[in-house]
């Protein structure tokens, strides 16, 4: 099996949050990224253009940086062809950051975002844009809409949220 090739893909949205590595070399793999001192957001496996493509994203406070992504791109292509087994074909790996409108994948996100306004997914399918204004240790979010309506959500029920700059 040949070698992969990195592709950089700078401030991309991630759309799906998966794993294609199974849970003793996935361990392994964030250990690596971990080390390396950046939070592993999404790890996926597609099909683009009929090639195979491992799209990692990475996030660290202060953001992620080309050098960063430069960085863990050379550390996770040495660490994948020590396991090359893992994949039946070659594949291309791509590195990028979580982008201005990154997705909040756990509760710490909306801690760490608290202040901040995010889009998410509603009921009957409409986007709603609401502020987080606090985080209960109980995991349950206060939001805030721009007319001053307060909900109160626990954040695993909380459908696709996501950064929203623009307000």
């Amino acid at each position: 099996m040949g070698k992969p090739h990195s592709f950089f893909r700078f401030g991309e949205e991630v759309l799906a949050l998966t794993s294609p590595l199974r849970p003793p070399l996935e361990a392994e793999f964030r250990k690596l990224v971990g080390g390396l001192g950046y939070q592993c957001l999404a790890l996926e496996k597609v099909r683009e253009g009929g090639r195979l493509v491992l799209r990692l994203t990475l996030d660290v406070e202060g953001g992620i940086s080309l050098q960063d992504c430069e960085t863990a791109a050379r550390e996770v292509n040495a660490f994948l062809d020590e396991h090359d087994e893992a994949f039946s074909e070659p594949f291309f790996l791509e590195v990028s950051s979580p982008g201005p409108e990154r997705p909040l994948v756990c509760l710490e996100d909306y801690r760490r975002f608290r202040g901040e306004w995010i889009r998410i997914s509603w009921k009957n399918g409409k986007k709603r844009v609401l502020c987080i204004d606090d985080v209960g240790e109980d995991g349950v979010v206060t939001l805030r809409s721009r007319e001053g309506e307060v909900l109160q959500l626990p954040w695993t029920e909380i459908r696709r949220p996501r950064l929203h700059p623009e307000v």
